[in-house]
């Protein structure tokens, strides 16, 4: 089973991701922006992230940074996931 990490601000895209993912690859987590991701990330290892890039607060730019800078995390799988135009 591959562990999913959603970091999105949006409540329904969370819960629209999830409930798509967990029946196929089985636990998935959700943070609200990025300072929440990092912190859930001290406590598990996710197979992939799903990340929106436009967040308050820290956004999916800075946690991809920051996620690349740590040695632990820093070949995991980054899947960019907005509607926002880029």
């Amino acid at each position: 089973m591959e562990r999913v990490l959603v970091v999105d601000d949006d409540p329904d895209m969370q819960r629209m991701l999830s409930d798509e993912l967990t029946s196929d690859y089985g636990p998935v987590w959700t943070a609200g922006d990025g300072e929440e991701a990092l912190a859930l990330l001290r406590s598990l290892a996710p197979d992939v992230i799903l990340l929106d890039l436009v967040m308050p607060g820290m956004d999916g730019f800075a946690f991809l940074e920051r996620l690349r800078r740590n040695p632990r995390f820093a070949h995991t799988p980054v899947v960019v996931v907005s509607s926002e135009d880029l």
